[in-house]
């Protein structure tokens, strides 16, 4: 399980290593709690296709 928390933005490498790892596992769902940035969850949401 990856964490984010919610009132920091995460690195340009954890969110290369989030994606990488959807990417590997096909991962085809994400979910995010409101408190994360909805940025970052489309963001990685595109990245993977989900």
């Amino acid at each position: 399980m990856l964490v984010f928390i919610p009132d920091e933005e995460p690195s340009p490498k954890k969110l290369k290593k989030v994606i990488q790892f959807a990417q590997q596992k096909h991962i085809r769902y994400i979910f995010f709690e409101k408190l994360v940035n909805a940025k970052v969850a489309t963001a990685i949401t595109n990245e993977i296709h989900a």
